[in-house]
């Protein structure tokens, strides 16, 4: 997988809102490589972008996941649980 194509993913999920470091690519990809190593998987230079723009959706989803999450926690400890500004007070 070239540099290009892996630019065009990253560019494609961030142009959609998705935070990704530079340093969270190269972890995501490195994992990448790795499964496919485990798997035993020989088309790799054709399952590599399928996988890696996989796993760069997970990863997302997950951050988001967590980030919602933490915020939810920080917003119960300040006041009663409230999700997200939807239940009435009391």
């Amino acid at each position: 997988m070239t540099e290009s194509e892996i630019s065009f993913i990253v560019t494609n999920l961030r142009s959609k809102g998705a935070e990704i470091t530079d340093g969270e690519k190269d972890k995501v990809l490195w994992i990448c490589k790795r499964k496919m190593e485990l798997a035993g998987i020989e088309d790799r230079e054709n399952y590599l972008p399928l996988l890696f723009e996989d796993e760069l959706n997970h990863m997302v989803f997950r951050k988001t996941c967590n980030s919602i999450t933490r915020e939810l926690e920080s917003h119960r400890k300040g006041e009663k649980w409230r999700i997200m500004n939807q239940l009435p007070k009391e």
